[in-house]
């Protein structure tokens, strides 16, 4: 165990745990192992039916850092992480999931941003995609890096990596994860529209300190029509509040890459106008943006486009694939900017 000196802030690591054995081990050893030495890691056994208590039990026994919980039920997710948060003791609070693995000096960069930016409150990382077997799939760079970036894109999509992120605890603590059925898989998103909503300053880090496990019973594949449901019914009621607009619902589902049964391409351009629109409102309301700041919300607004088409070719008919290849040769440097073919080459 390390022995880190006790002027340097405390950071409490929520892992919320559920029949987790498979991979705990290496999760546990990651979060032990960081050249941040200075934490309390609260390993919360959901009611697991494995081994998983046992391999918690395991590592608290040898590293006090290491906080042995178990809920006498299975909870869920969200009633779990709120068990995290009201326990924490930290200055900071991190989240990470059971299956994945923080880089080395994962805690070390993000304590370093938040000293060297007073104002900071949230902050993510970037990630690599792992399979069950831990071989890398692919990066998962985060869409936007500065706080200005991060309220844009979370209209659009998520804003941080939620097994990433730092935050201040006495932020975090104001705002509980909300548990209701159209929050349900989607709890992160949520949580990040009502924080930036609120002024809150979120921000990501470039670089990638997370191994990001993607598995085949992953969140996000086996409940993946109620997740999408959620994350449309929060975009745009958090879309609606802002700019104080109605939207027609298979537009905004197109406009979120979250699309409706039935795309028409005059229904592609209506959510790339309504993407345009958006972009140019948010920028007026804003007090002043630098040359950088607005360059990253165009680069935001040139990505979910790509996103989009990859979409159509991906699953759309020949009619709307040869519409994306016609849009794309029409605005060639949607596709030909040296930052579009790299944000290109990660998504595929």
């Amino acid at each position: 165990m390390s022995n880190p000196l006790n002027t340097e802030p405390l950071i409490s690591v929520i892992l919320p745990c559920y029949n987790a054995e498979k991979y705990l081990e290496e999760a546990l050893a990651s979060l032990v192992g960081q050249s941040y030495g200075r934490m309390e890691i609260l390993a919360i056994d959901d009611g697991s039916s494995d081994t998983t208590g046992r391999i918690i039990q395991k590592f608290a026994m040898e590293d006090e850092r290491v906080i042995a919980l178990h809920n006498k039920k299975n909870l869920g997710l969200i009633r779990t992480l709120n068990r995290g948060v009201a326990l924490a003791k930290g200055e900071y609070i991190a989240r990470m999931d059971a299956d994945d693995i923080a880089m080395l000096h994962r805690f070390e960069k993000q304590i370093d941003a938040f000293r060297q930016w007073p104002e900071l409150e949230v902050l993510s990382v970037g990630a690599v995609l792992i399979d069950d077997s831990g071989r890398p799939m692919a990066g998962h760079k985060p869409k936007a890096l500065s706080p200005q970036a991060c309220f844009f894109a979370s209209f659009i999509c998520t804003p941080l990596l939620h097994p990433g992120f730092m935050a201040k605890s006495n932020v975090l603590k104001q705002y509980s994860y909300f548990y209701d059925r159209h929050t349900l898989h989607v709890e992160d998103y949520h949580l990040w529209t009502r924080m930036l909503s609120d002024g809150v300053c979120c921000a990501n880090l470039k670089e990638n300190l997370v191994l990001k496990r993607a598995s085949d019973q992953s969140v996000s594949i086996t409940f993946e029509a109620l997740q999408n449901t959620n994350f449309a019914t929060c975009s745009r009621k958090h879309i609606e509040a802002y700019f104080r607009m109605e939207l027609d619902r298979d537009i905004h589902r197109i406009l979120i890459n979250r699309f409706p049964d039935e795309v028409s391409t005059a229904m592609v351009r209506a959510a790339f106008e309504l993407l345009y629109v958006l972009k140019e409102q948010f920028v007026a309301r804003q007090a002043s943006m630098t040359a950088e700041q607005l360059e990253e919300i165009d680069r935001v607004e040139q990505e979910q486009k790509i996103d989009i088409l990859i979409q159509l070719f991906k699953k759309g008919g020949s009619v709307l694939k040869l519409w994306a290849l016609g849009y794309l040769m029409a605005h060639p440097r949607l596709a030909l900017a040296k930052n579009s073919r790299i944000y290109i080459q990660q998504k595929l």
